[in-house]
């Protein structure tokens, strides 16, 4: 069973999926449209595996923007 970690703050919503396997690796899940529900099972699956995983969504979450919109990255 791996360990969850959710992070809600400032418009970001995560929650990291961390895989028994010690490895410095990570897949990261990305979508946008209904927050976290899908890629949260998708990020599941792959941790299940073995992979440490990083579901996000960038709008339609909690405390994030309900439409598409530009993102800046730095």
């Amino acid at each position: 069973m791996e360990e969850r970690f959710r992070y809600i703050n400032d418009g970001f919503e995560g929650i990291l999926y961390r895989a028994k396997r010690k490895d410095d690796r990570l897949l990261i899940v990305v979508q946008g449209l209904k927050g976290l529900e899908l890629p949260s099972k998708y990020a599941a699956l792959f941790a299940g595996k073995g992979y440490s995983t990083l579901a996000m969504s960038y709008y339609g979450g909690e405390g994030q923007k309900k439409g598409i919109f530009m993102v800046h990255i730095p």
